[in-house]
């Protein structure tokens, strides 16, 4: 048996590859060298630039509360704080708000639920789903959603 801990998890950034890419040429472009210190700088500039707006912190909270009422799991100031060092660098790189908070959802909180038992939650996924949809909207957070409705096929 393999397993990462939460701590390793609440540190990284994890990348799921869900689908098979499909190949495609491209061409041949120059290579782009930057130093840390530049990286570091492009990274501090989009947090002053593309700040998490406090509508959206406010949901979070909101959608924090409902987590710990209904499934006994908190976000954590870990993760809370990655979420506003990691979403502006998103999008920096030309993703919306919305998108990188989904991004860290899924991949950072509901992520948790898989150490639950799947049995006792099933029933609660639906209400959590139509939450989120109350708080941001029926056509955003769709990789949180579509994670959580395949988490409910599990059991």
């Amino acid at each position: 048996t393999f397993a990462i801990t939460d701590k390793v998890y609440d540190r990284a950034m994890p990348i799921n590859i869900d689908t098979k890419g499909v190949p495609f040429d491209a061409p041949l472009t120059d290579s782009v060298y930057i130093s840390y210190k530049h990286f570091e700088y492009i990274l501090n500039a989009a947090k002053v630039q593309f700040v998490v707006s406090e509508e959206n912190l406010k949901k979070i909270a909101l959608l924090d509360d409902y987590v710990i009422e209904h499934f006994r799991i908190a976000f954590g100031n870990r993760i809370v704080k990655q979420l506003r060092d990691f979403v502006p660098a998103y999008v920096g790189t030309g993703g919306t708000e919305l998108d990188g908070l989904d991004y860290v959802l899924a991949r950072k909180v509901f992520r948790k639920f898989e150490s639950l038992n799947l049995s006792y939650i099933r029933d609660e996924i639906d209400g959590l789903c139509a939450y989120i949809d109350e708080l941001f909207g029926e056509e955003n957070m769709t990789e949180s959603k579509d994670y959580l409705r395949m988490l409910k096929k599990l059991v």
